[in-house]
This record gives structure tokens, sequence and C-alpha cells, in this order.
């Protein structure tokens, strides 16, 4: 049995950030000292089974790497984690791993990032954006470190139970990507890296050509019958994306949800406008975390 001289504990200033939580654990265990590779994951997090065994046979196959990251799933809740599994293999399954090829991942999650102590030391936790996982990952590509994506490394997280609190989470997310890109002048006129010029093709398909703009402008251009197949076609391709997460996840609720959570699926768009808005154009200096809810 473990005694209680073996646990170490830390106390934290309340409300301080993550990033200082992060800085201040580094700092105080010494842990770039004492281990060679170094993960961190959130309170709601629950680790796969075979995750270890995953990191550890792509830390053997190349030990340069300087930033591994590992797949997200949700766990099962309400109708919004069916939304957000869907959600989850888009972004991974169609662009983390090509981006992984290409050398441009530009967000590491901070719930399944597992860092080289030796690139970890070179970062830093400033909390200065709302996004300090995107923060570190961009400070990695700067330095010019290799970030793989490893699908096997799966970890569950625990998603919003209702629509306010996820509303105000993936407002957090859009205010600190602009954050980030404002901080690290990806869209100014500076010399640019392989993963700028990919942040810069997204960010603008985001804001000009994302579902909910061409889906208005075609209320207004198109006669009703052709605006009736437009948005059949969109129903249709997200149910074929939903029913690939159904099978892949073993979740059949992402398929019977379907006709609850497929609406919400338009939020994210709006909420990327408004956090655009507010830090872009208005240049507000947000840094509440808007903590939510879990079930």
């Amino acid at each position: 049995m473990q005694s209680i001289t073996d646990i170490n504990l830390l106390t934290l200033i309340k409300n301080a950030g993550k990033a200082n939580a992060l800085r201040t654990l580094i700092r105080d265990f010494a842990l770039c000292d004492r281990y060679e590779w170094i993960t961190f994951l959130d309170a709601d997090t629950e680790v796969d089974v075979n995750f270890l065994t995953a990191v550890k046979e792509a830390i053997k196959k190349d030990p340069s790497v300087a930033l591994y990251v590992g797949q997200i799933r949700a766990k099962q809740g309400g109708y919004l984690t069916a939304l957000r599994a869907v959600e989850y293999a888009i972004s991974q399954d169609l662009f983390k791993s090509g981006m992984s090829r290409q050398g441009v991942i530009f967000v590491a999650p901070g719930c399944t990032s597992i860092y080289k102590s030796s690139m970890m030391r070179q970062l830093r936790f400033e909390g200065d954006t709302l996004a300090e996982d995107m923060d570190l990952t961009i400070q990695v590509q700067r330095k010019k470190g290799e970030i793989v994506y490893i699908p096997d490394a799966i970890v569950y997280t625990q998603d919003p139970s209702s629509i306010k609190d996820y509303i105000k989470q993936v407002l957090r997310w859009y205010r600190g990507t602009w954050q980030v890109l404002k901080k690290y002048k990806t869209m100014g006129f500076t010399k640019k890296q392989k993963v700028d010029y990919w942040i810069i093709f997204l960010m603008i398909d985001a804001l000009a050509f994302n579902r909910v703009l061409w889906l208005t402008g075609g209320m207004l251009l198109l006669p009703m019958s052709q605006m009736i197949w437009l948005f059949g076609i969109d129903i249709l391709f997200y149910f074929l994306f939903a029913t690939y997460t159904a099978f892949k996840t073993k979740r059949l609720d992402v398929i019977y949800k379907f006709p609850a959570y497929f609406w919400t699926s338009y939020l994210n768009p709006l909420l990327f406008f408004r956090a655009f808005g507010e830090i872009v154009l208005f240049k507000k200096h947000v840094l509440a975390w808007n903590k939510v809810q879990r079930y």
C-alpha cells in the first residue's frame, strides 16, 4: 500500500487559469527533469485501456517527435454528446490525420497531448489566451518541433449537457482561437510557416464558405424548389457523417438522436462569427473561462 509520504499534493491559486496551473506543476515537481515524456489530462477525461500502449509504440517508433496527439471521443450522455461525437470524427478522421502527414497540426487538445520534456522546457505558459493548448501547439510549430497524431491513443471526455453550456464552451474555444492567431500574427504580413498558410485557408473557409452562409444565400437567391434540394443535400451529408461515426464508435444514439442535434450544428458558424467580431474587429480582451456544468 502506498504511504502518505509518497503522495504529492499541490495547492494552486484559485482562478489563476490553467496555464498558470501547468506552469506551477511543471516547476514545483521538476517534471521536465524527472521524466522524458509528459502528458496532462483534464478532470473530466477518462483514458482508454490501450492509451499508454499506443503512446509507447509511437514513441518507440519515432522518439524524435516533439509532441504526440491522441484521439478524443465523447462520453455518452444527452443529444449534445452525440453531436460532439460527430464533430470529433469529422475533425480528427478527416482533418487531423491529413494535417499530421503534412506537419501542420495547430491544436493539440489539452486532454490528450504527450510532450517531449526537452520541448516542454522551451514553452511559455503565459495564460493570456483562452486556448492554452493551441497556444502551446503553435509554440511547438514555431520551434519547428514535429507534431504527430496517434489515432489509437484514445481518451473519453465529458461534453456539456445543456445547450447553454455548449454555447459557452464553443464560444470560449473560438475566442481562444482568434486570440492565439492574433498573438502569433498568423494572419498578418509576417514570415509564414507551412502551418500558417493552412490556418489562413481554414479561417477564410470558416468565415466565407460555412453552411449558414451558403444556405442563407440560397434562400435569398434560389427558388424554393432548389432551396429544398440544397437543404436536403446538407442533411444527407451530415447524416452520412453521423452514420460513419455511429459505426466507428459503436454508438447507435448518434443515429436516433440525429433529428435533435442536427439543428444545433448550425450554431457553430454563428459562434465563430461572434468570436471573430469580439476579438478581431472590436479587440475585446476576454479571459473569462465560462465554466460549464458536467453531467
